[in-house]
């Protein structure tokens, strides 16, 4: 019985909530874009998508130092300030990532 107790049916009505405010808001945006063009954005794309490569090389070189052949996942490793800076740059180029969809 204690199992029972312990298990929760999540709140279906929140996700039903949600699915509507999507769908209120495709439905409003589809309106509003009806008669309007695509925006042209090759330039600043190139510039966000080369700012993205450099990121990521930078990355690499920080994190390639933590690797070795015999330890390529990082198993057991002492979490130096090197890894620390480089991981939280790691989780902040993920914030970028969201300019891009």
């Amino acid at each position: 019985m204690v199992l029972k107790e312990s298990f929760k049916i999540p709140n279906m009505s929140k996700l039903y909530r949600e699915d509507f405010i999507k769908g209120i808001i495709s439905m409003i945006s589809s309106v509003f874009m009806k008669d309007r063009n695509a925006l042209i954005l090759k330039k600043e794309l190139v510039i966000y998508n080369s700012f993205q490569i450099l990121l990521n090389l930078y990355m690499i070189y920080g994190f390639i130092n933590s690797f070795s052949i015999y330890n390529p996942f990082l198993l057991k490793i002492s979490f130096n300030d090197n890894l620390r800076y480089y991981t939280y740059i790691h989780y902040l180029s993920k914030y970028l990532d969201y300019f891009d969809t």
